[in-house]
């Protein structure tokens, strides 16, 4: 029995530690507190920028092409192991279903909090990319391997 206890401590840990590196990529890296009204910069027509961007600036400078492309792949992987983290610090006794709309309001919450505190730009990009990496996530969860 005490090994089933450390066993779900460690995965707590790992959870717990998930989150505080989720929270500090999204709130505090690479962020120009105040610099910039990003609150100007809303983005509600998805994928519109990306678009623009592959449509005029496309090929034109390899640090551009690495922004945009990890700035998408950034947002699908840092939320694939949210599932998991989520589902290893409670109770798991929520539906797929209740899990996915916590994931949405999740999500939804960080693009307004940067948008009221400035730290950001809000995207409807970066919400549509990480519900589909809490998806991936979720999927990978329900594998039998994953399903401790």
């Amino acid at each position: 029995m005490k090994l089933n206890f450390k066993y779900k401590t460690l995965l707590r840990f790992f959870s717990v530690s998930y989150f505080t590196l989720l929270l500090y990529l999204v709130f505090l890296v690479g962020r120009r507190h105040g610099l910039i009204d990003f609150r100007s910069r809303i983005s509600l027509i998805p994928f519109q920028q990306k678009i623009d961007f592959l449509r005029y600036n496309g090929n034109n400078d390899i640090q551009s092409q690495f922004d945009f492309y990890s700035d998408i792949i950034g947002n699908v992987v840092m939320f694939i192991p949210f599932p998991f983290a989520f589902l290893w610090l409670g109770s798991r006794r929520y539906s797929n279903r209740i899990f996915f709309v916590l994931l949405i309001i999740f999500t939804f919450s960080i693009e307004i909090i940067q948008y009221v505190f400035n730290i950001g730009v809000c995207d409807i990009d970066d919400i549509i990319l990480n519900i589909t990496g809490g998806f991936l996530g979720l999927l990978l969860f329900n594998f039998k391997p994953f399903n401790f």
